[in-house]
Protein backbone atom coordinates (compact mmCIF):
# COMPACT_ATOMS: atom_id res chain seq x y z
CA UNK A 1 0.00 0.00 0.00
CA UNK A 2 1.26 3.37 -1.17
CA UNK A 3 0.65 6.52 0.99
CA UNK A 4 0.59 10.16 -0.75
CA UNK A 5 0.48 12.90 1.58
CA UNK A 6 -1.72 16.33 0.23
CA UNK A 7 -3.57 19.36 0.94
CA UNK A 8 -7.26 18.83 0.95
CA UNK A 9 -7.96 22.42 -0.10
CA UNK A 10 -5.44 22.49 -2.92
CA UNK A 11 -7.45 19.16 -4.71
CA UNK A 12 -10.84 20.78 -4.13
CA UNK A 13 -9.62 23.88 -5.46
CA UNK A 14 -8.10 22.76 -8.73
CA UNK A 15 -10.41 19.69 -9.35
CA UNK A 16 -13.97 19.46 -9.50
CA UNK A 17 -14.03 15.72 -8.73
CA UNK A 18 -11.88 16.40 -5.45
CA UNK A 19 -14.08 19.33 -4.16
CA UNK A 20 -17.44 17.21 -4.41
CA UNK A 21 -15.23 14.72 -2.92
CA UNK A 22 -13.91 16.46 -0.09
CA UNK A 23 -16.43 19.04 0.75
CA UNK A 24 -20.24 18.23 0.27
CA UNK A 25 -20.80 16.09 3.16
CA UNK A 26 -19.48 12.59 1.29
CA UNK A 27 -18.32 10.39 3.92
CA UNK A 28 -14.51 11.17 2.60
CA UNK A 29 -15.33 14.61 4.07
CA UNK A 30 -14.65 13.54 7.24
CA UNK A 31 -11.95 11.35 6.93
CA UNK A 32 -8.52 11.76 6.63
CA UNK A 33 -7.88 8.88 4.31
CA UNK A 34 -9.04 8.01 0.69
CA UNK A 35 -8.48 5.14 -1.20
CA UNK A 36 -8.63 5.03 -4.85
CA UNK A 37 -8.29 0.72 -5.63
CA UNK A 38 -8.89 1.86 -9.44
CA UNK A 39 -5.85 4.75 -9.75
CA UNK A 40 -2.45 3.15 -9.51
CA UNK A 41 0.32 5.58 -7.72
CA UNK A 42 2.07 5.93 -11.15
CA UNK A 43 -0.64 7.57 -12.21
CA UNK A 44 -2.05 9.66 -9.17
CA UNK A 45 1.58 11.07 -8.90
CA UNK A 46 0.99 12.52 -12.37
CA UNK A 47 -2.18 13.81 -11.21
CA UNK A 48 -1.19 15.82 -8.36
CA UNK A 49 1.58 17.13 -10.23
CA UNK A 50 -0.98 18.48 -12.60
CA UNK A 51 -3.25 19.90 -9.41
CA UNK A 52 -0.08 21.21 -7.70
CA UNK A 53 1.62 23.35 -10.56
CA UNK A 54 -0.83 23.34 -12.98
CA UNK A 55 1.13 21.54 -15.72
CA UNK A 56 3.41 17.99 -16.16
CA UNK A 57 6.36 18.01 -17.62
CA UNK A 58 6.57 16.19 -21.04
CA UNK A 59 9.67 14.29 -19.11
CA UNK A 60 7.30 12.97 -16.23
CA UNK A 61 5.05 11.16 -19.13
CA UNK A 62 6.52 7.92 -19.52
CA UNK A 63 6.24 4.66 -21.42
CA UNK A 64 5.78 2.87 -17.88
CA UNK A 65 2.82 5.30 -16.57
CA UNK A 66 0.93 6.79 -19.70
CA UNK A 67 -1.56 4.76 -19.80
CA UNK A 68 -2.27 5.12 -15.80
CA UNK A 69 -2.12 9.01 -16.12
CA UNK A 70 -4.59 8.96 -19.09
CA UNK A 71 -7.16 7.15 -17.14
CA UNK A 72 -6.51 8.89 -13.59
CA UNK A 73 -6.49 12.19 -16.07
CA UNK A 74 -10.03 10.83 -16.97
CA UNK A 75 -11.46 9.49 -13.70
CA UNK A 76 -10.65 13.01 -12.23
CA UNK A 77 -12.36 14.95 -15.35
CA UNK A 78 -8.97 16.56 -15.94
CA UNK A 79 -9.33 17.34 -19.63
CA UNK A 80 -6.61 19.40 -20.02
CA UNK A 81 -4.66 16.77 -18.62
CA UNK A 82 -6.11 14.40 -20.86
CA UNK A 83 -5.31 16.51 -23.92
CA UNK A 84 -1.64 16.91 -23.14
CA UNK A 85 -1.25 12.97 -22.70
CA UNK A 86 -2.46 12.89 -26.16
CA UNK A 87 -0.73 15.44 -27.70
CA UNK A 88 2.08 13.78 -26.03
CA UNK A 89 1.96 10.43 -27.68
CA UNK A 90 1.16 12.24 -30.86
CA UNK A 91 4.24 13.90 -30.94
CA UNK A 92 6.85 11.71 -29.33
CA UNK A 93 7.87 7.95 -30.25
CA UNK A 94 7.07 6.18 -27.34
CA UNK A 95 5.88 3.06 -29.83
CA UNK A 96 9.65 1.89 -30.14
CA UNK A 97 10.25 1.46 -26.33
CA UNK A 98 6.95 -0.40 -25.49
CA UNK A 99 7.28 -3.72 -24.81
CA UNK A 100 5.38 -6.25 -27.27
CA UNK A 101 2.91 -7.15 -25.84
CA UNK A 102 1.79 -3.46 -24.66
CA UNK A 103 2.45 -2.96 -28.29
CA UNK A 104 -0.41 -4.76 -29.38
CA UNK A 105 -2.55 -2.60 -27.16
CA UNK A 106 -1.96 0.54 -27.80
CA UNK A 107 -2.99 2.63 -30.74
CA UNK A 108 -0.10 3.42 -33.79
CA UNK A 109 1.16 6.46 -34.02
CA UNK A 110 -1.04 6.01 -38.01
CA UNK A 111 -4.04 4.92 -35.81
CA UNK A 112 -3.99 8.28 -33.84
CA UNK A 113 -6.37 10.44 -35.86
CA UNK A 114 -8.56 12.02 -33.27
CA UNK A 115 -8.93 12.77 -29.71
CA UNK A 116 -12.13 10.72 -29.02
CA UNK A 117 -10.17 7.79 -30.69
CA UNK A 118 -7.47 7.81 -28.88
CA UNK A 119 -9.22 8.34 -25.30
CA UNK A 120 -11.16 5.52 -25.98
CA UNK A 121 -8.14 3.61 -26.93
CA UNK A 122 -6.28 4.33 -23.65
CA UNK A 123 -9.33 3.81 -21.41
CA UNK A 124 -9.95 0.25 -22.74
CA UNK A 125 -6.01 -0.21 -22.62
CA UNK A 126 -5.96 0.72 -18.87
CA UNK A 127 -8.17 -2.29 -18.29
CA UNK A 128 -6.04 -4.88 -20.48
CA UNK A 129 -2.79 -3.84 -18.73
CA UNK A 130 -3.39 -2.82 -15.56
CA UNK A 131 -3.09 -6.51 -13.47
CA UNK A 132 -3.12 -5.97 -9.96
CA UNK A 133 -2.93 -2.16 -9.03
CA UNK A 134 -1.03 -1.26 -5.81
CA UNK A 135 -3.60 0.10 -3.13
CA UNK A 136 -3.04 3.82 -2.86
CA UNK A 137 -4.52 5.50 -0.25
CA UNK A 138 -4.10 9.71 -0.39
CA UNK A 139 -4.08 11.04 3.28
CA UNK A 140 -5.43 14.72 3.36
CA UNK A 141 -4.58 17.64 5.17
CA UNK A 142 -5.51 20.97 6.47
CA UNK A 143 -3.79 24.22 4.47
CA UNK A 144 -2.25 25.00 8.06
CA UNK A 145 -0.44 21.46 7.69
CA UNK A 146 0.85 22.43 4.09
CA UNK A 147 4.42 23.60 5.76
CA UNK A 148 5.07 20.59 7.05
CA UNK A 149 4.10 19.23 3.78
CA UNK A 150 6.38 21.74 2.07
CA UNK A 151 9.69 20.33 2.14
CA UNK A 152 8.66 16.25 0.87
CA UNK A 153 6.81 18.12 -2.42
CA UNK A 154 9.43 20.35 -2.76
CA UNK A 155 12.35 17.60 -3.38
CA UNK A 156 10.05 16.33 -5.97
CA UNK A 157 9.86 20.04 -7.27
CA UNK A 158 6.50 20.56 -6.77
CA UNK A 159 5.28 23.54 -4.86
CA UNK A 160 2.01 22.96 -2.57
CA UNK A 161 1.06 26.99 -3.25
CA UNK A 162 1.30 27.91 -6.80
Amino acid sequence: EKKLHVCRAILAARSEVFDKLLYNGMKETYENQISFPKINSAGMEIILEYIYTGSVKKESLTKDNLIEAFFAAHYFQLSDLQDFIIKTIKSTNFVKDYSPELLTKLPTLEQIENSIEVENKLLIDHQKVTKELEPLVLTLHFMSQVSRLYPSWSAHGFNPCP
